[in-house]
């Protein structure tokens, strides 16, 4: 079963999607594998899945300096 977060607003990356498995986040080298693993757990908006790729873009950068 999903959960629906489309109408929650605010955090929603820090609060509910990272603390459900951080593993994937932390340790994940490929975005789109990252992404069916949120998308089997949970229903999101457009706006939530641009800010999972803000937040994976910005830990690649990180990761490469």
């Amino acid at each position: 079963m999903k959960i629906d977060l489309t109408k929650v607003r605010g955090e929603v990356f820090y609060k509910y999607i990272y603390p459900a498995n951080p593993q994937a986040f932390l340790f994940g080298n490929n975005y789109e594998q990252y992404a069916s693993i949120i998308e089997a757990m949970f229903i999101l908006n457009s706006t939530q899945w641009e800010y999972i790729l803000s937040e994976w873009e910005l830990k690649e950068n990180l990761l490469t300096y």
